[in-house]
């Protein structure tokens, strides 16, 4: 084929962008022709939603919720008792693994093989924490206690800090509450 009438070139390079503002450093990728190329933005905020599916509303009646998260991660939710004390229920003896990938719905009870009733009348709670990394081993004893069993920490911002202090990263949280009647 015939040579092109001038040689290919890019023309000349924009200069480094230090210390510019994003418009400007728009326009000077402009005037030396390139086009201009938007940044990624930054990745959004973790965030874990519990929803209620089955609330009690009366004594013997179960707690059914759907838990999802927009970045993967490792759940753990804990019920808080009209008695005021809070127990670990999600992973538990029947289900390990607390991982949860990115959009995946969690049904809790549901999908782990045992059941969540209120068994007492007054304020429920139930809350569900998503840590970007398995972390459980690393809290302290206060913390690991067993599956249905009491914790020995008094609110959920309290097992949040230990979550966050053993993993060294910050770890998000989403909580319910209801008041069961007799």
């Amino acid at each position: 084929p015939p040579a092109p009438a001038r040689p290919f070139s890019t023309g000349p390079l924009p200069a480094p962008a230090t210390a510019t503002t994003a418009g400007s450093t728009a326009e000077a990728g402009k005037a030396a022709g390139a086009t201009a190329v938007a940044e990624p933005a930054p990745p959004a905020k973790a965030v874990v939603a519990v929803v209620p599916v089955q609330s009690p509303q009366r004594v013997g009646q179960p707690i059914e919720v759907a838990v999802q998260a927009n970045r993967s991660g490792y759940v753990y939710c804990y019920v808080q008792t009209a008695a005021g004390n809070i127990q670990r229920v999600y992973p538990n003896r029947q289900v390990r693994d607390p991982r949860l990938e990115a959009e995946q719905m969690l049904m809790l009870p549901a999908d782990g093989g045992f059941k969540l009733q209120a068994d007492k009348p007054g304020a429920w709670k139930l809350a569900c924490l998503l840590a970007p990394r398995e972390v459980y081993n690393d809290l302290p004893p206060p913390a690991r206690w067993g599956d249905f069993e009491d914790v020995r920490l008094k609110s959920f911002a309290e097992i949040r800090d230990a979550f966050q202090k053993a993993g060294g990263q910050p770890v998000v949280m989403d909580e319910l509450a209801w008041q069961v009647a007799p």
